[in-house]
This record gives structure tokens, sequence and C-alpha cells, in this order.
């Protein structure tokens, strides 16, 4: 297919033909290519934007000036798009023009290009920081801007520099910064922000120095190797004088920020502070008192929030209250309880639902004191915290409530009731039934008496499963499913065969999960009902067949899916394959020309299950399918089948068809013949196909074989950053100690995700000699990288233990 057939392709209604076409453009780094792609990048399915945007990256930098130029579309996606081909080119060209912009270009470009500064990542950083010295404020602005955002170690000294920058926006940006690069150095600096001229910038100051004191602290070598970080807690003295100062600030705002902080703090002697703030004369300032003196989680506030309780102004309640609620304390159970009798509803309301959310049982009298209270809301509350005791003190008290005359909180009373699991519920629940006028209710009733499993309540589960009501009787079905018990099948068979229509389908469903589902009598009402007149009792049948995992007959299956609709011929695909039978191979062979994906699918699978060197011809003819999920069961099938399949995938490699060339090679590279070096070598080496090439990569380094090592080898020497990544990458799968040299050259020399698997291939290596080069990727910026040296050096220095064990 030349490059004037894929830019056609692009306009197919068939996506995944536009997806094909955008991954074949790659091979064309021509301008007509370059239009096609771009255009994709607005195309209605994302895969296909996607798959564009990955091809634009492949081609690079002749994109580059019709990239920068997308800003100014109207369209989000297209947008979007670039600013990832341009993350994904990153090279220094890419970086300049998108620096550039931050002086150049409307507010809007501007933003543009910061965002597609953080799709580069690091390799932006050092291009950021000089322009954040730079004497241009636009510059400045945004490059602070970005820098927050990138989180890089690299930008501290510049931005603590920034924080004296005269323009109040940039030292605003600066102080965000410092807060999100986690580094404590950054504490002091803040410290001095906290007098700054402009309000906003000292309420930043305190927000950004409460992160810093709770963030993790800069990871060793031996907590990385541990998985986690240790984190620090309490603050600072001298930090936290300086925040209680800001108590005084004439700015309620600022005031309000070191107040969150200094509740953050979680410290106990945080209380006496904020307490004796209660006085302030804003009332905003006040609330957020109570709720910081709250998430200190101390209780040495109770004594402090009680007082509020008696405030006369309901909402000051309701905020202790739910200041309170974060205490963990039995001396907040007994105010809740008290709680319960306030004259405010609202009051009343949280009160009752803070008690449904603990384990503390004392408040059981008084809870069921207020199931009669005249707000709905408390009788909810109630009756759910009720529930979560599971008391059986609370049987009688609930079931009055299931006369409440509100639905939910009748509905409340059933769920309760039913996890108390007394005896008597269930005749309680079924008498209540009779009486209740609300559908939700007694749907309710009848999902319980299921949970439940009271075999006293099959009979009256059945009555309903006979009412004539449609939703009803769906309930009544799952609900004797629920009860699991071989008393429940013989009225479930009953009206399995003998039921109307909607009676029949949810009882056949309801089958395939009781106890005997695979006893002859359920076997044998199912199979009949596959061959039934109707759609969907035969849908339903093949259901169950498949969930039982019933032994049946192969021939009555296939037999059933003549004439029948591709759902049910999918799912009969399904069944049959579990049979072991050898005679249905002829069934599945013939399904793989099927109209039907998903039969098709289903049917490559079964193939590959039996793993039978006879159907190799048909899973390769299968390579070819139009529906990637076929190509690629049929892919993993010949890989289990292993070298009988290998002649037949070398011929499947044709140049012409890089979708099937694609698959044979993710086969062979599962088969690791010894046989396909060759072979895999020339997929490597075809760079015309990327997603190809790093494939063959992967296959040779399963190989592991010096002869199939070979070629990794060289192309670690390459100038293509791609044929160095996928070799990198594939060579962790190996431990040839001739990379050793290469993988250090890159670890220390190259940049982005290539490191990461020089990292890993060095640990598989194995050799102390990478140590040194290890231990300073543990100090590079890139968090990711950091945990690879880290684990390397874990893999080498274990067996460097071993090695000295054995040798002593």
């Amino acid at each position: 297919m030349d490059r004037d057939h894929f830019i056609r392709l692009l306009k197919s209604d068939d996506k995944e033909e536009r997806i094909q076409a955008a991954a074949g453009l790659a091979g064309y780094p021509e301008q007509p290519s370059i239009n096609a792609l771009l255009a994709s990048l607005e195309d209605s399915h994302w895969p296909v934007r996607r798959q564009a945007a990955l091809s634009l990256s492949q081609i690079g930098k002749p994109c580059l000036d019709m990239l920068l130029a997308v800003v100014h579309t109207p369209h989000e996606n297209a947008r979007y798009w670039a600013k990832v081909v341009l993350g994904r080119i990153a090279d220094d060209d890419v970086v300049e023009c998108l620096v550039e912009m931050f002086e150049n270009a409307s507010k809007e470009g501007a933003r543009w290009a910061m965002e597609a500064l953080l799709e580069i990542g690091s390799r932006a950083v050092q291009s950021i920081i000089e322009a954040a010295a730079s004497s241009k404020r636009d510059m400045r602005y945004w490059a602070s801007k970005t820098l927050g955002k990138l989180k890089s170690p690299k930008a501290f000294d510049i931005l603590v520099a920034l924080l004296e920058d005269p323009n109040w926006a940039i030292r605003l940006n600066a102080v965000e910064a410092l807060g999100e690069l986690g580094d404590r150095r950054g504490v002091s600096n803040l410290v001095r922000m906290l007098s700054d001229d402009y309000w906003s910038i000292r309420c930043q100051a305190a927000v950004s120095i409460g992160k810093l004191e709770n963030s993790p602290e800069h990871p060793t070598i031996s907590e990385l190797e541990l998985g986690g970080f240790r984190s620090r807690k309490g603050m600072d003295d001298d930090v936290v004088r300086s925040l209680v100062s800001m108590l005084d600030d004439s700015n309620p705002e600022v005031r309000i920020s070191a107040i969150r902080v200094l509740g953050e703090v979680g410290d106990e002697s945080m209380v006496p502070v904020l307490a004796s703030r209660l006085t302030d004369e804003d009332r905003s300032v006040q609330r957020v008192i109570i709720n910081a003196l709250g998430q200190t989680g101390s209780p040495s506030a109770i004594p402090v929030l009680e007082s509020y309780l008696n405030s006369s102004a309901a909402d000051q309640r309701r905020l202790t209250l739910g200041a309170l609620s974060r205490i963990n304390d039995r001396a907040v159970v007994r105010l809740m309880t008290q709680l319960l009798r306030d004259q405010d509803d609202e009051v009343r309301i949280l009160a009752a639902k803070a008690l449904s959310e603990t384990d503390d049982h004392s408040p059981l009298d008084q809870l069921m004191e207020s199931l009669g209270d005249h707000n709905e809301y408390v009788r909810f509350w109630s009756a759910r915290a009720l529930g979560r005791f599971s008391e059986s003190r609370s049987l009688d008290a609930l079931v009055h409530l299931l006369r409440d005359p509100s639905l939910p909180v009748r509905k409340t009373a059933v769920s309760s009731l039913a996890r108390i699991g007394d005896s008597a519920v269930s005749a309680s629940l079924i008498s209540a039934y009779s009486a209740e006028s609300s559908r939700e209710v007694r749907t309710e009733i009848i999902t319980a008496l299921g949970d439940l499993g009271d075999m006293e309540s099959i009979p009256f589960l059945v009555s309903v499963m006979e009412s004539g009501n449609r939703e009803l009787s769906f309930f009544a079905v799952r609900a004797l499913a629920a009860t699991g018990s071989s008393e429940a099948t013989a009225p479930l068979l009953k009206i399995a065969r003998e039921g109307s229509l909607d009676e029949r389908y949810w009882s056949i469903r309801a089958l395939s999960s009781m106890a005997d589902a695979g006893s002859s009598q359920v076997c044998d009402v199912l199979m009949n009902a596959v061959m039934d007149e109707d759609e969907s009792i035969r849908y339903s049948a093949i259901c169950s067949l498949e969930e039982t995992n019933a032994m049946v007959s192969a021939d009555k299956l296939i037999a059933a899916t003549t004439g029948a609709d591709s759902r049910f011929i999918a799912k009969a695909v399904q069944v049959v394959s579990r049979l072991n039978d050898p005679g249905v191979m002829d069934f599945f062979v013939t399904l793989l020309e099927h109209d039907d994906r998903d039969v098709r699918f289903n049917a490559v699978v079964a193939i590959g299950n039996r793993r039978l060197s006879s159907t190799i011809h048909h899973l390769v003819k299968a390579l070819s399918d139009t529906y990637w999920p076929v190509r690629k069961s049929a892919s993993e099938a010949l890989g289990k089948i292993g070298e009988q399949a290998v002649d037949s995938l070398l011929n499947a490699m044709d140049d012409n068809n890089p979708d099937l060339y694609y698959w044979a090679v993710k086969a062979l590279g599962e088969i690791r013949s010894p046989r396909t070096i060759s072979a895999l070598t020339r997929a490597f080496e075809t760079m015309k196909y990327p997603a190809l090439s790093r494939l063959g990569a992967e296959a040779l380094g399963r190989i592991g074989t010096p002869e199939a090592t070979e070629p990794l080898l060289k192309a670690l020497q390459s100038s293509d950053p791609e044929l160095r990544f996928s070799a990198a990458k594939a060579l962790r799968e190996t431990n040839d100690v001739r990379a050793m040299d290469s993988l250090l050259r890159i670890l220390d020399q190259d940049e982005g995700d290539i490191r990461f698997w020089a990292a890993k291939a060095l640990g598989s290596i194995g050799d102390r000699r990478a140590l040194e080069a290890l231990r300073r990727a543990v100090e590079d910026e890139s968090q990711w990288l950091r945990k690879y040296a880290a684990e390397a050096i874990g893999v080498i220095e274990k067996r460097m233990e071993r090695n000295e064990l054995s040798q002593a």
C-alpha cells in the first residue's frame, strides 16, 4: 500500500481502517502525509487521533512548524494531541520554539506552550530555568508557572531568586512552585514571604509551607529499595511561631490560610493556640478554627468544641458537630448521643448520621428512642445505625418501623433487620409485605429474604414469583437464587418449564446460581431451553449453561446454533469449548469465516486452547482478520503451539502487510526458537514500522542466546534513538555482559525512558561494575529512574552476597 492509498483510507467510514492508515503514514515523512495526519487529530474516534499523533511523533521535526501552528485552531482535540506529539519529539528545537511562545504568543498560546513543555518534561527544565532568569516579565511569569508544575529539583535556586521579583504575580508563582517542589529547604524562604505586601502571596506562602511540612523527605537508596518513603511528622517551632503570628494579620483570608495549616499539623499543642483565637471578629475565621480543631484529631479539643454545642445558633452547633466527628474518642460518642435530643432538626440528623458510622454500641438505647423522632431523616440514620450494631435488642423497634409513614425509613428498617439476621426477622418481613403499598419497599423485603436465606421464606418467594407482577417476580427469582438452597431448585425448575415467558427467562437465569446447578435435572431443563422457539429463552439458557460448567451434549449445542443469532453462537462456542470433545474442531474452524467478530474471536480462542498442529494453517489465516482481538488471539495460540508453527509463521512475514508481519513476529517471540533469529533481526532493523522493530527486539531478547543478542548489542551503538530504546528494553531479558559498556553510556548520557530500561538491563546482568553509575542515577530528578536504579542496585548486591556465601 502506498502513501496515497493510506491518505484515502483516512476518510474511510471504518475506524479500524483509519487507524491502519494513520499507522502506515508514519513511513512517509512528506508534506501530504503530515497534512493528512494533522487533519486526523480531529477525527471523531480517539484511537485514530492517538495513532495519528504517534505517526507524527515518528516523522518528527518535519512536522514542527505545522504543529506549533495548531495552537490557533479552534479544535480542542487537535490542540491536545499536538501537545502530545511535541512532547514525544522533545528535541532542543521544539523546546526553544515553545519557550519563545511565552513572550511572543497570546495568553492562550503561552498557556498551550506551557502544557506542551509539561509533556516534554525533564528535557525542557534547563531552558525553562534560563527563561525564568529573563529580563522579560512575561517570560519569567510563564517560566515560573511551568517550573512549579514540572516539580524539578533543579528549579529550586531560580524559584528562590524569583521570590524577590518586583512583579507580585511572579512572586506568587514562585511561592506556589516551591510548595509543589517538595524540597523542605524552601520552608525558610517561604517563611519570609509570610510578610509580603500582597495578601494573596501571604496566603499562598502558608499553603506552601503546609505542603512542604507534610511532604515525604527526600528518599534514600535504602528507602527506595523498600518501596516507600518515610514521612516527617511535626513542624519546626520557628515555622509554627511564624504561622501563629499570621493569626494577627489584618486580612481574614490570610488568617484562614494560617489556621488551616496549623490544623493540619495534627499536634495537640495546636489546640490552645487555635482555641485562643475563637474570639476573632470575623465569623468565617471562627468557623475555620472550629473545623481546624476537629482536624487536629486531638481529644484535648473536645472540651473547647463542647462549649460551642450550647450555642444558640443552630449552624454553629452543626459546624461543631462536624468537627467533633473527626475526633476518634468515646467522649465524642457521648456528645453525639446527647445531640440526638437537640431542638434543631439538622443537628439531630448529623448526630444520628455520625453515630451510624461508629462501632461504639453505647448509644443503642438513645438511637432506639430516636426511631420515634418527628423528623424522618433522624429516624432514617438511627435505623441505619442500629443495623450496623446488629443487636437483637433493637429488633422490635425496627419491626415497628416497618409501618413508618416515610418510604426511605421503611426501606432502611428492612435492610437493618436483614443485617441483624434473627430467626424471627423473616416472619416479620413477610407479614410487613402484605401491608406494604410501595413497590420499592416490597422489592427491598424480597431481596432481604433472599439474603437471609431462611428456608421458611421459600414458599412465600415462590408465591411472589407466581403472582403475575413482572418486576416483583424478577426480584423473587433473584431472592430464591440468593438462598443457594437446593430446596429452591424444584420451584425454579417448575417455573422454567411451565411459567410465562418472563418467568421462564428469569428462572432459567437463576438456575445457574443454585447449589445443585450441575445436576441432571437442571441440565435437562437448560438443554431443552436452548432449543426453545423463543430467542430470549434460548439465550438465557446458553448463558446459564456457560455459568454452571455442566457437561452436556456438544452435538445438541452445535445443532442449536443452526439459524441462531450471533450472540447465541458466541456463547455456544464457549460452552462447547469447555466440553473437550475431539469432534468439535470442524465447528470452530467453520466459524472463523462468520460475519460476527465476537463469534470469530471465541472460535479462535477455542481453537487455540487445543494447541493442535493441525490448526496452524487456520490460525495463520486468522492473523489477517479484520478484528484485532482475533489477530491477537491467533498469534497467542500459535505461540503456544510452539516449534511446529515456526515455518508457517516465517512464511507469513510479509513486508507488504505490516499488520500480518507484526502478529507473526509476536507469535515467534513467544516460541523463542533459535531458527527465527535471522527473521526477527530483519524485523528489528526494519525501522519503516517502529512498532514492529520494537517487537522484533523483544523477541530477540526472549531468545537470549549470544546469536540473538548480537543485533541488540549492535543497535546500542546506533544513532537512531528508537533502535537504542528497543535494544535496551529487550536486553533486560538477558544477562549478556557484553552490553555493559553501552548500557552504562546510555545511563549517563541518554535522556528519557531509555535510561529506565538501561538500569533494568544492568540489574539483570548483575555485574558489580555498574553500581557506581546506578548510585548516581538514584540521585536523578526522574522518580522512575531513581526507582529502577535502586531496584537494580538491590539485585546486584543480593547476587554479590550469594556469591560471597557460596565462596565462604
